[in-house]
């Protein structure tokens, strides 16, 4: 009677064994899709950076240093030289950026509308440095700092908006995006300190929707395969 109790035990485990078996093995195959789509969208991610990359160093290059800017590997356009900008302390455009961005943006959105399946967003950033004269806590400092980032990114957005044709704005609307950075990602020097004057910036990046896709399927992999699909190093954290 025992005997039978123990084969009977046995051949339990045994179905429970292949039921974890056919889990593991039909996870392992969802992970090696999930791996195969992240690697095709990541070539495409790659093929449409360079391409964009191309497009804008072509297009801006010679304009670039009169500009104060310069244009990243991530094709995220940077204007630096906060006195060209905007008044001191203040959201007001100056007549010289007004100048720039009369002549650069129009163009700019021209060119990324060719990636318009590509790209997701257009955010056009304010950043500070950390300081604000006057204030007497880092609290105030910060808050200070994030209103200012806000209001100067948000008037870029008007003056841009006004510098495309009517039957372009609508696509702005979608597309084009306003954010105060505050002195959240600083500019550094060469010798890896703090930049203020080169932390007073406005950048206009785009996101795309690659980025999107990739994040999302992180997401419902969940950390264990994400950690997985990192390690096999077919996909950098880069995409």
């Amino acid at each position: 009677m025992k005997q039978r109790e123990w084969i009977g035990i046995a051949d339990l485990m045994s179905g429970l064994m292949m039921i974890f078996l056919f889990i593991a093995v039909a996870y392992m195959i969802e992970i090696r899709r999930e791996q195969r789509y992240l690697e095709e969208i990541a070539l495409t991610y790659e093929q449409t950076r360079r391409a964009l990359h191309v497009d804008l160093e072509r297009e801006f290059r010679r304009h670039l240093h009169g500009w104060h800017a310069e244009v990243t590997e991530e094709n995220t356009v940077v204007f630096y030289a906060p006195e060209v900008l905007f008044h001191s302390g203040s959201s007001e455009i100056t007549k010289e950026f007004s100048s720039i961005l009369d002549s650069f943006f129009p163009r700019y959105f021209r060119i990324v509308g060719k990636y318009r399946d590509a790209v997701d967003e257009i955010r056009i950033e304010g950043h500070t440095s950390s300081v604000w004269a006057g204030s007497k806590s880092e609290k105030e400092r910060y808050i200070n700092n994030m209103r200012l980032s806000q209001q100067r990114s948000l008037k870029v957005l008007e003056y841009c908006y006004a510098t495309v044709g009517p039957g372009e704005r609508g696509r702005f609307r979608k597309l084009v995006h306003a954010n105060g950075m505050a002195d959240s990602r600083p500019a550094f020097s060469a010798d890896g300190s703090v930049d203020p004057a080169r932390s007073r910036r406005v950048e206009f990046r785009t996101v795309t929707r690659a980025q999107e896709r990739i994040e999302k399927i992180l997401e419902r992999i969940g950390t264990g395969g994400a950690e997985a699909l990192l390690r096999d190093g077919s996909i950098s954290k880069e995409h």
